[in-house]
């Protein structure tokens, strides 16, 4: 009989992954992020493991899913995260749960054998791999990162709020770089800490913690001392514009951003 997986989330793609190419696999039901929600599926469906299926999720929801899921995990099942590096360090960050099941950007086959060794027991909580699990076991982030990254990409890292402008930003991108967003400086320093980027664009005006803020924090980040930054700014008036020329980014792009400007700077900056 296939396992039972009940898929939630903001991440079609990977829940479309679930159901488009294995099915064969496990039987798989949906449902909202609401908390009442997922315990009624939780007691109709018996499901052997909950997949959170990540992409830029509302920070509101994430108490509530934490809440679930340590209700959940004393019935003795499974929850495993799906999503970005990023997604992943956002829901550790905001959440204040414990670790769990991680599944960073994976593909059909890596999806499909996590699942599988997860189900089986045959991974503590704690892992946390992308592309290739006995990389990540024996050979650090280095090695993750060789897999995640590309080895013919120039990986940039979108530092932004706005949730529609990441992903404008990535549909532009991805096809020509590996692309990670981060919604705050947090998020950003927690990947920079352990990662490398190529670029960084950066949101002038932001909630909370500042563009400028980020830029000298990120500067402050062994490894990220000269880390090409382009600001992201709406702002127009001479004042403000040279207050982020003083900062010496290596560029800044007006909003809203247009594909070709962004591609010409780039280019520029990444000879």
């Amino acid at each position: 009989m296939s396992k039972k997986l009940l898929l939630f989330g903001n991440n079609k793609a990977i829940i479309d992954l679930f159901f488009d190419h294995l099915s064969a696999d496990f039987e798989c039901v949906t449902c909202s992020a609401r908390k009442a929600d997922l315990e009624r599926h939780m007691e109709a469906f018996d499901s052997d493991a909950v997949i959170y299926c990540m992409d830029n999720e509302n920070e509101a929801d994430f108490s509530a899913v934490a809440d679930f899921k340590d209700k959940y995990i004393k019935t003795g099942k499974h929850f495993v995260i799906v999503g970005s590096d990023l997604d992943c360090a956002d829901y550790q960050a905001k959440s204040g749960a414990p670790s769990m099941h991680q599944i960073i950007s994976p593909d059909e086959a890596t999806l499909k054998d996590r699942v599988i060794r997860i189900l089986e027991n045959r991974e503590s909580d704690d892992i946390v791999v992308g592309k290739a699990p006995e990389v990540a076991a024996g050979g650090g982030w280095d090695d993750i990162l060789k897999q995640l990254n590309g080895e013919d990409k120039k990986h940039v890292l979108v530092i932004d709020d706005d949730p529609l402008m990441l992903k404008v930003i990535k549909d532009y991108l991805h096809e020509d770089y590996e692309v990670a967003t981060a919604k705050s400086g947090e998020i950003a320093y927690k990947f920079l800490e352990k990662k490398h980027t190529d670029l960084i664009l950066l949101d002038y005006e932001m909630p909370g913690e500042k563009g400028p803020d980020v830029f000298k924090n990120i500067r402050g980040i062994a490894g990220s001392e000269n880390t090409p930054i382009l600001f992201m700014t709406g702002v127009k008036d001479r004042e403000r514009i040279m207050e982020i020329v003083k900062l010496k980014p290596q560029g800044y792009l007006g909003k809203p951003v247009e594909r070709d400007a962004l591609y010409e700077m780039i280019k520029k900056v990444l000879v």
